[in-house]
């Protein structure tokens, strides 16, 4: 009896562990994934094409997507438009900053030279006194000279340099005023555009 007890014991454990969920079996379980668009059958695909097609032939639809379409549309020309505008007016301030500090530094600059200049012309007239009083010495008066001709030297240059910086003034001003009527005109131009464009 006690034999046929143990045998029962045994069928009945191993009857539970051969009914445990295994892997397999949970694999098995899981939910079925959703057919892609390459596993679809013919007849689903076509099911989908016709209902699409029955939505497209509502007119209230139609007009609603191609509403919403051309919205989009012309608001990203907007977008753009407004973006460039943006950009192009960072361009133009860049340029107006860059050309006045050029002015700037240009008007430090003939500045300078004419403070080199001034300080030359009195150099000289100091030297050309000089070599006047220093007849009576002409050793000290060859000097005196040498002394003279490097202050015209320097002099002369100085003078070369505030001409040039003169010069350079000028074109800036000049170009300064060509661009800002260029400038003008283009954006005369633009407007012109942005307003062909809203009557279209």
């Amino acid at each position: 009896a006690q034999v046929k007890a143990k045998a029962k014991e045994k069928t009945a454990v191993v009857r539970v562990q051969s009914e445990k969920v295994t892997p397999a079996k949970k694999k098995a379980a899981k939910p079925a994934k959703r057919a892609s668009a390459a596993t679809r059958s013919e007849e689903h695909k076509r099911k989908i094409a016709e209902a699409i097609k029955r939505k497209w032939q509502d007119p209230n639809y139609r007009t609603k997507i191609i509403t919403k379409m051309t919205s989009e549309e012309v608001q990203a020309r907007r977008t753009k438009k407004y973006r460039k505008a943006i950009a192009d007016n960072h361009v133009q301030n860049f340029k107006r900053i860059e050309a006045q500090r050029l002015v700037e530094q240009r008007a430090h600059m003939k500045s300078t030279a004419a403070q080199l200049v001034a300080k030359g012309e009195r150099t000289v007239q100091k030297l050309e006194e000089q070599v006047e009083a220093l007849r009576e010495h002409p050793t000290v008066q060859m000097r005196a000279q040498t002394a003279l001709a490097n202050a015209r030297g320097v002099l002369k240059k100085a003078q070369v340099q505030m001409a040039q910086i003169e010069m350079e003034l000028t074109l800036a001003a000049e170009l300064e005023e060509y661009t800002a009527g260029d400038e003008g005109e283009t954006g005369e131009e633009s407007w012109d555009e942005d307003s062909d464009d809203e009557d279209e």
